[in-house]
């Protein structure tokens, strides 16, 4: 019986040593291969992210392989070394685990690997070498993560979802990335958001060229007399109107300009040709090529995000409610207070189903209104305490 359980576990052990060199060998070939890099995108940007890490020059998905050709030698020559290979291996993926939720991605090749590792380690159990397995699996683990900090510093340092990264000191206090992107998100979002587009622009450019490109190729002529025979093929017309509107859209820059408006709309219409020219080229050359096969990693960046805490504000309505409105404002501005004949129609219309929470947002050039908002939170707080009313907002 022993013998039967014994066989059936080595067959279990080499099926989930193959699956994982099949996942390694996958994973080193998504940076080569659009339709894996695409599927791996799928669970967010970690895969691109993780494909630079490295431990003594070689990347992981190489050492991944060379686990597994070890594994399936270790099992088929000395089988009673698999446990401590395997727990060998754990060591490893736990840092590895670790350092992908510190940086906040998600590497889709990465958890199915680490899942596979947990199962050799399950498969292969050793009640006899459990000491031996977890000392060497600490060790493992505490030299691989030294490894990997020092080899792969720069990576871990310059993600931008590295929220721990600390990026000055000064004396025995640390401002950490995340402090300081806090701080200027609000300013930095639009000029990253001009980068961005400037570079989607440049890069559907280039795609477009491209496809044009490999079009002309198959058809046996040059780029240009393709180009050529597509926009004549497509002629496109420009109204009075789109000028109109163009004009109306740039005047300031007109009036600088000092140029007859005839002469203006003139240079306009002709600007607007080549655009629409473009556009409709642009859309021949996207039809070449199926979705799948035409793939942009550019990632927009996330707009800048305010933590907010609500836990003490004086709210109306429930706390599942399926939305949550947060007030902000002042008891003395004429605005707020006119805006509140609005929010009470609202309030009225959807009831049970939002939460109002009221923050106190006194304005400097109302002179009573911090001593205005105190008083409120004051009568809010008495209220609470002798149980009047367990939601309470002042108007």
């Amino acid at each position: 019986m022993i013998k039967v359980i014994k066989q059936h576990s080595k067959i279990a052990l080499l099926i989930l040593s193959a699956s994982g060199l099949a996942i390694a060998a996958l994973s080193g070939l998504s940076a080569h291969i659009d339709w894996l890099a695409s599927l791996c995108t799928q669970g967010g940007s970690g895969c691109r992210e993780t494909a630079g890490f490295a431990i003594l020059r070689l990347p992981l998905w190489l050492w991944g392989g060379i686990f597994y050709l070890s594994m399936l030698l270790i099992i088929l020559r000395a089988p009673s070394f698999t446990f401590l290979w395997a727990a060998a291996a754990f060591g490893l993926e736990f840092n590895l685990l670790r350092i992908m939720f510190a940086i906040d991605v998600i590497c889709p090749f990465c958890l199915v690997n680490f899942a596979v590792v947990l199962f050799l380690v399950a498969a292969s159990f050793e009640r006899s070498t459990l000491w031996q397995s977890l000392s060497v699996s600490l060790a493992v683990c505490l030299i691989s993560y030294t490894l990997l900090v020092q080899q792969n510093e720069s990576l871990l340092s310059g993600y931008q979802g590295n929220k721990t990264a600390i990026i000055a000191r000064v004396r025995d206090q640390k401002i950490s990335s995340a402090e300081l992107e806090s701080a200027t998100a609000a300013r930095t979002y639009p000029l990253e958001r001009e980068i961005y587009e400037q570079k989607k622009e440049q890069l559907d450019r280039m795609i477009t060229g491209i496809l044009l490109q490999q079009e002309a190729d198959r058809q046996k002529v040059p780029l240009e007399e393709l180009i050529k025979q597509l926009a004549k093929a497509r002629t496109v017309q420009i109204s009075e109107k789109e000028i109109d509107d163009f004009y109306a859209r740039n005047e300031a820059q007109w009036r600088t300009s000092g140029a007859p408006k005839a002469e203006l709309r003139a240079r306009i219409r002709n600007y607007l040709m080549r655009q629409k020219t473009y556009e409709t080229v642009a859309d021949y050359a996207r039809s070449l090529a199926p979705e799948e096969e035409v793939v942009s990693y550019l990632q927009e960046p996330p707009p800048p995000m305010a933590g907010l805490d609500v836990d003490d504000a004086p709210a109306l309505g429930p706390q599942d409610a399926p939305v949550t409105v947060i007030e902000f404002s002042d008891y003395l501005c004429p605005a707020c207070r006119k805006m509140h004949e609005t929010t009470r129609v609202i309030k009225e219309m959807y009831k049970d189903r939002t939460r109002w929470v009221f923050k106190d947002f006194p304005l400097s050039r109302h002179k009573w209104s911090k001593k205005a908002a105190e008083a409120a939170r004051c009568a809010g707080r008495t209220r609470q305490i002798l149980g009047i009313s367990r939601y309470f907002v002042c108007r």
